[in-house]
């Protein structure tokens, strides 16, 4: 739905988040600091998606991913991994890629890849 509702202002504001996601794994913070940022940038993108295609149901199970992504992160002292971040920033431009070439269809695909990535990452992590 956002494939076909985004504007060049959409694009922009998502393409700004996902830049700075895109340095953290560069930064000379500690897991924990880079974990923090991660997640503030990775719901701004997140939310900025949900808001774009304007769907409750969409953003209703965006909010689910990030509350399971806390717990992990939160509750069980994982911290993202740098490459973890590289990929996520990666399937994110991805994202962003076919939801500026209006294709629905690929942005769902893509979309569907970086949540089973995600969750294969969690899996793999116990």
């Amino acid at each position: 739905m956002a494939a076909e509702r985004a504007t060049d202002e959409d694009i922009i504001k998502l393409r700004l988040i996902s830049a700075q996601i895109g340095v953290l794994s560069r930064l000379k913070k500690t897991p924990k600091d880079i974990g923090r940022l991660y997640r503030s940038l990775n719901r701004k993108l997140h939310l900025e998606i949900s808001t774009i295609a304007g769907s409750d149901a969409i953003g209703d199970f965006v909010e689910i991913l990030r509350d399971k992504s806390d717990y992990f992160i939160t509750w069980e002292q994982r911290f993202i991994l740098p490459e973890r971040i590289e990929a996520s920033f990666n399937e994110h431009e991805q994202i962003i890629d076919t939801i500026e070439e209006g294709d629905g269809d690929l942005a769902a695909l893509k979309t569907k890849e970086h949540i089973l990535a995600v969750d294969n990452n969690w899996i793999m992590s116990e």
